[in-house]
């Protein structure tokens, strides 16, 4: 099941990609990308989200082309939006 989350963001990019990596390391995720776009899979919760990101000027969108079918959209857009400032 995919979903789209677009997030606003204030902070420098490169920190935010920065810790986006720190975390991805953390939780054994496979993320590559730069400030302009990306991509991402991790397994976590019981189950693999993957998707791409792209980054426009002071917004993040990312597209999870698959994600736990129980996990709601709103869910992760809450649990991002709280990480990214």
């Amino acid at each position: 099941m995919s979903c789209k989350v677009t997030i606003p963001y204030s902070a420098n990019i490169n920190d935010i990609l920065e810790m986006g990596r720190r975390e991805a390391t953390a939780y054994n995720c496979q993320f590559s990308g730069d400030t302009s776009s990306g991509a991402f899979n991790v397994s976590a919760l019981g189950g693999v989200f993957n998707g791409t990101y792209i980054v426009y000027e002071k917004v993040i969108e990312i597209l999870f082309s698959n994600k736990p079918f129980f996990i709601p959209c709103s869910l992760i857009e809450t649990f991002l939006r709280s990480h990214v400032k």
